[in-house]
């Protein structure tokens, strides 16, 4: 039966922390924003308060994925996305980082982005700035390259992660296996891709348990080998806001990185960028020509 601090043993292991209450927080606080709230009948399996924070991250399972995506009002049907297409921070998304360093290959895509009218738009409407250098996370406004207007290449701020109904984290990476069938990527494949330029991209170990779960090892700078640059293959769309929001296509490892991770981007030398980009060019065709053989240093 509950008791109140009259009734409370005065020798009651947490008297203090009962006494003191729920801490509480504003709606959109440091905590919540690092803490969003957990579903405890997706999440049963806490031990302590170390486990209970490690919780947050934890990767969905497919069944929970699902669930969760059937009970969103207006949300994507359960099978428009794979769990490791779904959000930003968990276990099974990959390719959430990436770097950018002022190369001479990348300055002028960089010097191209901070030129655009977008640009400025979206600084003011989104309330962030544009990140041109360093290292990359989702949810940055970012130098993508794209198809213009006239079909000619050119460079647009993009913000990282598509926004889907429901769901309360960026969707960041899409399968390209399956991006020409999923509702959430299928325009996008057919008529919106784009390019995002980076120098490497981070990956996290990923560890089988004797219990048969993943855990993250060590983390990896990872780059095509004899490349300095890395061309990310993408998507974007433009959400209800007016703006462009793109997204990093997967695919298999290969030999070099299957140790690491069972996905990895997809990377094109950059002779490929322009026919990859044209929104009249058939994708699957343009598949062959990723790239691979990659070099991978702990970072």
């Amino acid at each position: 039966m509950p008791f109140d601090s009259v009734s409370m043993p005065p020798d009651f292991p947490y008297r203090d922390v009962f006494l003191r209450g729920r801490p509480q927080h504003q709606e959109y606080d440091a905590f919540r924003l690092k803490h969003p709230a957990m579903d405890c009948g997706h999440r049963a399996k806490i031990f302590s308060p170390f486990d209970a924070l490690r919780g947050f991250d934890l990767e969905l399972t497919a069944a929970e994925t699902r669930q969760m995506l059937h009970e969103s009002p207006g949300g994507e049907h359960p099978e428009a996305l794979r769990t490791d297409e779904i959000f930003y921070g968990r276990a099974a998304s990959m390719c959430c980082r990436y770097y950018v360093d002022l190369s001479p290959e990348l300055r002028p895509i960089i010097e191209e982005a901070n030129r655009s009218p977008l640009r400025e738009k979206m600084v003011n409407a989104l309330g962030k700035p544009l990140v041109t250098s360093g290292e990359i996370f989702p949810t940055n406004m970012v130098p993508v390259v794209a198809s213009g207007k006239s079909g000619r290449r050119a460079v647009f701020p993009m913000v990282w992660g598509y926004r889907i109904p429901g769901l309360n984290r960026p969707v960041v990476n899409a399968r390209v296996e399956t991006a020409a069938v999923k509702s959430a990527f299928q325009e996008s494949w057919l008529q919106h891709r784009c390019v995002l330029p980076a120098s490497w991209y981070y990956e996290w170990e990923h560890i089988q348990t004797p219990a048969g779960k993943t855990r993250a090892g060590r983390k990896f700078a990872i780059q095509p080998k004899n490349l300095e640059t890395t061309w990310l293959a993408g998507l974007y769309r433009i959400e209800d806001d007016g703006f462009p929001y793109c997204v990093v296509l997967t695919r298999e490892p290969g030999p070099d990185l299957a140790r690491l991770h069972n996905r990895m981007p997809l990377i094109f030398p950059a002779a490929a960028v322009d026919a990859w980009i044209r929104p009249d060019a058939r994708p699957e065709d343009l598949l062959p020509m990723a790239l691979t053989e990659m070099v991978a240093e702990e970072a």
